[in-house]
């Protein structure tokens, strides 16, 4: 076991280094489960991103994806016209 918590956006994390649908598990208390076909380039990888998730950072729903893309989307308007 680990001392790092998983919170719930490990799954997005995983889904965006590439490992969505790993036959895996984990727990909030930082344990990770693999099946044997797991390799271990993979669970390295897994463990990667463990190590940079952040157990406190929150999903996001559908309208707050949408404000914060907006506010970026604002941000790079506003450093095109300097």
């Amino acid at each position: 076991m680990t001392d790092i918590k998983i919170g719930p956006t490990f799954g997005e994390e995983l889904i965006a280094a590439g490992l969505g649908g790993l036959p895996m598990s984990w727990s909030d208390l930082g344990d990770l489960n693999f099946t044997d076909d797991v390799t271990e380039e993979q669970r390295k990888k897994v463990k990667d991103v463990l190590k940079k998730h952040d157990p406190k950072k929150v999903l996001l729903g559908p309208m707050e994806k949408l404000e914060a893309r907006i506010a970026a989307l604002e941000m790079a308007v506003k450093e095109l016209k300097k």
